[in-house]
């Protein structure tokens, strides 16, 4: 059984910033009523200064829309997946990772998470919300990776 379902606009998303405790921070993205797309972070153990993106973490619901051939005595299966510790995309804390181009993270259990002009930025040390054109960033490009001033 294969689909490719897509992050439907008008999501809800929250998540936790800075938690001191486990230095780990995390974006939900909740969708279809029952599935969860999880993003966590973590300061990277090679450079305190530096965070990385540790585990892609998915819930979700077997049902006939999304997966049209589904058998009936799977129909309403609850699933979790998530990748364990991926320990990609090292960012310095005050800039933030950016890619245009697609990056498929296989997950067990027979997903994969496609991410597409992404740009994570955690660990922040003010208020803002958005990207500044000072900060650097990290951009894959099909030779690897490339840091953008």
């Amino acid at each position: 059984m294969t689909a490719v379902i897509q992050v439907p606009s008008g999501v809800i998303t929250s998540g936790l910033c800075s938690d001191i405790q486990t230095d780990t921070e995390n974006l939900i993205i909740k969708m279809f009523n029952t599935w969860t797309l999880s993003f966590w972070f973590q300061k990277s153990p090679k450079d305190s200064h530096s965070y990385e993106l540790d585990t892609i973490e998915l819930t979700y619901t077997l049902d006939s829309v999304h997966f049209p051939n589904i058998s009936t005595t799977m129909n309403g299966t609850w699933n979790k997946v998530n990748t364990g510790e991926l320990g990609m995309f090292v960012t310095p804390q005050s800039g933030s990772f950016r890619c245009h181009s697609d990056i498929v993270i296989d997950i067990p259990g027979g997903v994969a998470v496609t991410l597409h002009d992404t740009q994570f930025r955690v660990f922040g040390t003010d208020n803002s919300t958005g990207f500044s054109d000072s900060s650097k960033s990290l951009t894959l490009m099909s030779t690897g990776f490339t840091q953008v001033k």
